[in-house]
């Protein structure tokens, strides 16, 4: 009986695992965690849990082991005797005799809670907190001459927008209105704010942030998700220092992209 309860809790634990990766799978959540391009394998792992956790399910029905448990106890109460049957009768022998237990090991179900969790709240992505204790990330170009950028207001990503702010000092970036959409970090100074973007290579373990000081508007709430409109600035050191920063004209909230990280 416990172990046929084991088997039943492990069953249902896989199958709602799958359930769960199969519905972070199938919408906008799993890049949360993961890049775009992990999303196939997502959805194979999601359906390879089902298939494991339901096998034990469809098996019983087409194959039940009724029949076979059966032909067993007859098997053994003829070897018993005359004396296990009539215990049989009286109903204790073959209770007694296996050791059967009613009810259960009940606590194996509370491996059900992380998994409901997964259906009732999903965690958001990595924002403010994560930002100020990560690794600043202006990746190094390689490339040393950075193309002009297209007529009217110009949208960049804040990798592009610090790699040309850093890297080119600028160059293609003077002159022009720019556009930088993310969340807002305050500095730990309190003096000052960030336009942030999380940047990972795989998954959300391996995230660094991307920063751009805005500089002329006050600070929003943190983990506010802004577009920031205005022109490339700098002050000593920043290049040194590895720092990008923007003239801010205006901040404008908006709702976080369905996608939150960059790279």
């Amino acid at each position: 009986m416990v172990a046929a309860v084991n088997r039943e809790a492990q069953s249902i634990v896989v199958t709602l695992l799958g359930g769960a990766l199969l519905r972070i799978s199938l919408s906008d959540l799993f890049m949360r965690y993961v890049k775009e391009a992990m999303q196939p394998f997502l959805i194979a792992s999601a359906i390879v849990l089902l298939v494991i956790g339901l096998y034990p399910v469809v098996s019983e029905l087409l194959w039940p082991r009724k029949a076979v448990a059966g032909a067993a106890d007859a098997s053994e109460l003829s070897a018993a005797g005359e004396g296990a049957a009539t215990l049989v009768e009286t109903g204790t022998a073959v209770h007694e005799g296996h050791g059967h237990e009613h009810g259960g090991p009940r606590i194996a179900w509370l491996l059900l809670l992380p998994v409901l969790a997964i259906f009732l709240v999903a965690p958001p992505a990595l924002g403010s907190y994560a930002a100020s204790r990560s690794s600043v990330a202006v990746p190094e170009s390689t490339n040393s001459n950075l193309a002009a950028l297209p007529e009217g207001e110009v949208p960049l990503t804040l990798v592009e927008y610090a790699n040309r702010a850093v890297w080119d000092d600028g160059r293609t970036l003077q002159g022009r209105t720019l556009e930088l959409t993310g969340f807002v970090t305050p500095a730990t100074d309190g003096k000052s704010w960030f336009v942030t973007r999380m940047m990972m290579s795989c998954c959300a373990a391996d995230a660094s942030a991307v920063l751009v000081e805005v500089q002329g508007e006050p600070a929003p709430e943190k983990d506010t998700w802004v577009t920031v409109r205005g022109t490339y600035t700098t002050y000593a050191g920043a290049k040194e220092a590895g720092a990008a920063v923007i003239a801010a004209a205006s901040v404008e909230q908006v709702d976080q992209p369905a996608d939150p990280y960059e790279g």
